[in-house]
């Protein structure tokens, strides 16, 4: 109200805001439950899988995708590919996004809505530069806490990019790290690893 209804930042949208609300009142009544007690966290972990899947598949249609489970390390990662074949020519990006979620919440599932539309962005991105690229998004899952203490969540996201390399026979040069709050954190943190 003291903005006279308008975002705090010009880009946010109204369905943003609320969600960011409803995420932070949620963290303030009950956020130290939510990443001490594994049976909460499970629970969480379970409803945004179920909005998760229900979201991307909307959206996997809509940007005209399709999500792949694939399992290794014990856990379910996902690939959200375009339906279209690759044609002669075209090159191949992996976006390996991964999610956040102060390393006890959330799934890969949940942010498939949010990988679909991120393909579709960096396919149009690319074709304004007249490059002809397929960009397959690949959301990697890591162990999550309380049950599982670090340095696991690193070793999981070193796990997975060396998934992509050695089982996909990508080159590093094809392979884009990206990530958000505890996802960023992982992703920097297998960047230092990886690097030394």
């Amino acid at each position: 109200m003291a903005r006279g209804f308008r975002p705090q930042f010009p880009k946010w949208t109204l369905r943003f805001e609320l969600l960011r609300a409803a995420i932070r009142t949620i963290n303030e009544l009950y956020g130290e439950r939510m990443v001490k007690d594994a049976q909460h966290a499970q629970v969480i972990r379970a409803q945004s899988e179920a909005v998760g899947s229900v979201l991307g598949w909307f959206y996997c249609r809509w940007y005209s995708r399709y999500m792949e489970s694939v399992e290794f390390n014990g856990l379910e990662h996902l690939w959200l590919r375009p339906k279209t074949t690759q044609q002669d020519g075209t090159k191949r990006l992996v976006v390996m996004y991964v999610h956040g979620g102060a390393f006890s919440l959330l799934s890969p599932r949940f942010y498939s809505f949010f990988g679909s539309s991120l393909g579709a962005a960096v396919e149009r991105e690319l074709a304004i530069r007249n490059c002809k690229t397929q960009v397959d998004i690949f959301l990697a899952n890591y162990h999550n806490t309380p049950e599982f203490c670090f340095p696991k969540q690193p070793e999981d996201i070193v796990a997975a990019c060396e998934f992509l390399l050695n089982h996909e026979g990508l080159s590093a040069n094809q392979v884009i790290l990206a990530g958000d709050s505890a996802g960023g954190g992982l992703v920097m943190s297998a960047l230092h690893r990886l690097s030394t």
